[in-house]
């Protein structure tokens, strides 16, 4: 079996590189066929429900297969609430303890998947509130001026630009985008998640989208303006 350490690194590589490999890459190649056999023992050893109740036990080989699982996938969720690699790792640690804790109250409803990350996006939350980093401003119902963003220009866009662009909200701002946007979020969940009601939240991400599609094509106007 391959040791943890390269195990994360033979990950960190895949979703960066994506999986496009030359025929150079023998090793990198390797390594990926490995841990594709790797996991795909582990996972046909445990369903989710078996997984969960492993881990419950304490099960050391079942937490580590759970962390190398989602570890990555959730540190780029955190990392779009924290907008800092450093508070993202926090988050991260603490969003793993907390899902540990609470597996003992997975009822198999659902994915589990679905269910820890859940449990990670509350935790953000929490870190957000405890740092004062989420405010609870007082806005105007009666909404915002629209801003318009043309097609062309998102066309033009990447996805690793809009994220940028995402980041360099306010963090009240870049935490709806996030939940409602990119996690899917109902504004009902949100409620619930962020103790604040439907139509204030419905304001609030419509003043974060006019937000981030004025950063776009500001970022848009000075790009063709330089060219």
């Amino acid at each position: 079996m391959l040791a943890s350490g390269t195990l994360k690194k033979i990950a960190t590589l895949k979703a960066i590189t994506g999986n496009r490999f030359n025929k150079k890459n023998t090793f990198v190649t390797k390594c990926i066929v490995l841990l594709s056999i790797y996991y795909n023992r582990l996972a046909a050893k445990w369903s989710d429900i078996d997984l969960v109740r492993a881990c419950v036990k304490h099960d050391a080989q079942a937490q580590k297969y759970l962390w190398d699982k989602y570890a990555h996938n959730f540190l780029a969720i955190a990392y779009r609430y924290a907008g800092d690699y450093d508070v993202a790792n926090d988050m991260l640690q603490e969003g793993f303890i907390r899902i540990f804790d609470k597996l003992k109250t997975f009822e198999n409803k659902g994915s589990l998947e679905g269910w820890m990350k859940r449990v990670l996006v509350n935790t953000c939350l929490n870190y957000l509130r405890k740092h004062k980093k989420w405010i609870a401003e007082p806005i105007e119902l009666a909404g915002t001026n629209e801003v318009y963003l043309h097609a062309e220009v998102l066309e033009k866009m990447d996805a690793d630009e809009l994220l940028s662009a995402i980041q360099k909200l306010p963090e009240n701002s870049r935490c709806i985008i996030n939940m409602h946007a990119i996690e899917g979020y109902s504004y009902k969940e949100m409620a619930s998640m962020l103790s604040s009601n439907e139509a204030t939240l419905r304001v609030y991400f419509n003043r974060a989208k006019n937000q981030l599609f004025e950063l776009i094509n500001k970022n848009e106007y000075e790009r063709e303006n330089l060219a």
